[in-house]
């Protein structure tokens, strides 16, 4: 019994130091000036790559084992389009710590956050092998916008898709977690932190309703498919309704000019005098 709790002791003194590890490296990360990014794609691929290496080199020198290659909770700023029209609901969750709702215990401590996608475009120097200019590529990014409480949610993420409002961060109602909002002529410029994906979510989770735009984890794929399809369903709605224009305004046009030139014929046929004609 007594070897056990000497075991259980050093295990939870390990536990201990490890979690300081862990929030000493967080913070170092958070206290670095942001990276300006063209690509959060590949800045997340190549740091992962270093990791790999490192973590099969085994050496200490590389940073193996420090999380310095993590990309996780690394600042960054991003340029891009936000798709406000696009955006969707995640939780219900509780008030971020440190935030007003969260330090007002007599508030409403569930709510839900507003995830909107920022279409990062990335021109591309240079020529490909046909001597053509390179093409430009796109990607989502998922941007936290901040947390609204449960009685409010409904409302401010209608005036955010219907555009009232333009930007949730300029509400009372949200409260952001470590994300800052600038606009310019070039599109929003962003300044957050990078989190990862919270997975694929378990069987206790229910599944997200598409309907309502509302998922109950953070399951970054998803969200990003769910995203592109509305975005390529909209435009195939809008190129279904061009169509219909042109060919109602096509038949209406012809049945208009028939009816017109009708009328017209017939009247002049009434009105001109029965005499022959030299042609």
């Amino acid at each position: 019994e007594i070897s056990l709790g000497l075991v259980g002791s050093e295990m939870c003194i390990r536990d201990s130091f490890w979690k300081v590890e862990v929030m000493a490296e967080r913070e170092a990360k958070l206290a670095r000036d942001p990276v300006s990014l063209n690509s959060v794609e590949a800045f997340v691929e190549g740091r992962m790559l270093v990791a790999e290496d490192a973590a099969q080199e085994g050496s200490a020198s590389t940073g193996a084992g420090t999380g310095d290659d993590d990309p996780e909770f690394t600042p960054v700023v991003v340029r891009g389009k936000l798709l406000n029209e696009h955006s969707v609901l995640m939780g219900p969750r509780s008030a971020p710590k440190h935030s007003a709702p969260f330090e007002d215990k007599m508030g409403e401590q569930s709510g839900f956050h507003i995830i909107t996608p920022l279409r990062v475009t990335t021109v591309h120097s240079g020529r490909d092998g046909d001597g053509a200019a390179a093409p430009s590529t796109e990607e989502i990014v998922l941007v936290n916008r901040g947390w609204v409480s449960k009685s409010k949610h409904a409302e401010v993420f209608r005036q955010l898709v219907e555009g009232e409002d333009g930007s949730p961060s300029s509400s009372s109602s949200l409260s952001t977690d470590n994300g800052q909002h600038g606009g310019g002529a070039g599109g929003t410029e962003v300044t957050a932190v990078l989190r990862k994906s919270e997975g694929t979510p378990s069987g206790f989770i229910p599944a997200p309703d598409l309907l309502r735009r509302h998922f109950f984890s953070v399951d970054a794929p998803a969200i990003v498919d769910f995203v592109r399809t509305r975005m390529v369903s909209c435009c195939l709605f809008c190129l279904f309704v061009c169509w219909l224009v042109c060919w109602l305004g096509g038949w209406l046009d012809g049945w208009l000019v028939g009816w017109c030139n009708g009328r017209w014929l017939s009247l002049i046929h009434i009105s001109e005098p029965t005499r022959p004609r030299l042609i």
